[in-house]
Formats: C-alpha cells, structure tokens, sequence
C-alpha cells in the first residue's frame, strides 16, 4: 500500500509540473535562458542563450552546429553538439505568450562561419568540400537581410531555472531544454559547451 502511495504522489507531482494547458505568466520567462535543441532529421543541433525582456524584446545569440559533412562522409553522428562545423547566429526581435505557446518575432538575424581557420584552409583546398560548406553558410545566412521569422514554441513544462518546449514545423517536431542563466560567464559557458562544476 505504502508503494502505490508514493507511487501516486509521484504521478500526481510531476503532472502538476506538465503545463500541457494552463496559462504561463509572462514573468515566468522573463529572463536569461539557455536552451538546447536537436535536430536530427536535418542534421544539425543549436545551442541559443534568449534573453527575454519584460519590455516584449528578446535577444538572441547562438550556434549551429551543422553535421551534413558527417552525412556525405556516411559517419554516425555520436554528439549533436560536436563539430568543427558551426555557425554563430545573432537575432533581435519580440516575444509574446499566448496560453502555453512562446512566440519570437524576429526582426533582424544574421549568420556567420565559427569554424576553425585550421578546418576552413582545409575545406577550401578541396573543391567539394568548398562547395558544400557554401551552400551550408548560404542556408544560414539566406536571413541576414531583415527578413521577418517567427519561431512559435509550445511550453510543455516549466519550473523556476528551466523550461522544456516542442517546436512543432509542419515535417516534425523538436524538443527545446533551456535552463535559467543568472551570469555573462554561465552564457559564455553554455554557448562554447562548457558544463558546469
């Protein structure tokens, strides 16, 4: 009896942490967030620190990690977040809540190579590699032009220092982990993948 008690009390806390349709409070995100997603289907993962201002603004700075190279060579991707391949993204624009939902309205992106000057002398001697890495930082830097982007991100769960949201596009869905930062130096941290002790 004392086992399914627990058992119960257990199901019951973590659905009372479930926010699949109750409203989130806006200051509940307000904040400094360092969020995680994977996106295996288009062999990439992102690494983003949002800062998300009570004012509606929200800033963004980021990294792509891109592993098409893992896919033409026909090498399993062991670490979504491990590449010489990566791309750092900055974004500006505004947020808003509506219900469970998280929605950037992003007003001024760009892109640019974080690669290794090591890799990219490599990748330039050889005239596919070249080729492939170029369309790749054509796809990422085919927003640098103002051109609006909204992001909508429904929040499944959420705490005090963390939040979990699906990003639902019309071919799949991706799971996004954010965690609350509270320093410059955890951002940095988070962003070049630093754990912390």
């Amino acid at each position: 009896m004392k086992k399914i008690l627990t058992a119960f009390f257990l199901s019951s806390l973590l659905s009372a942490c479930v926010t699949s349709d109750i409203d989130i409070q806006p200051h509940q995100l307000a904040g400094v967030w360092g969020c995680e997603t994977i996106y295996k289907d288009l062999n990439a993962a992102t690494r983003d620190v949002v800062a998300v201002y009570p004012d509606k603004k929200v800033e963004m700075q980021g990294i792509i990690y891109d592993h098409h190279f893992d896919l033409w060579i026909g090498r399993m991707v062991e670490n979504y977040f491990r590449t010489p391949f990566r791309y750092a993204t900055t974004s500006k624009g505004t947020w808003q809540m509506k219900g469970n939902k998280l929605i950037y309205n992003l007003t001024q992106q760009s892109a640019r190579r974080a690669i290794d000057p090591k890799v990219m002398e490599r990748v330039q001697k050889h005239p596919k590699f070249k080729e492939i890495e170029q369309a790749i930082f054509n796809v990422y830097s085919e927003r640098n032009t103002n051109q609006k982007d909204r992001i909508e991100l429904k929040v499944i769960q959420i705490g005090t220092n963390y939040f979990i949201a699906k990003q639902i596009l019309p071919n799949n869905t991706y799971l996004s982990q954010c965690r609350r930062l509270t320093s410059q130096e955890q951002s940095i941290q988070f962003l070049l993948g630093i754990e912390r002790k």
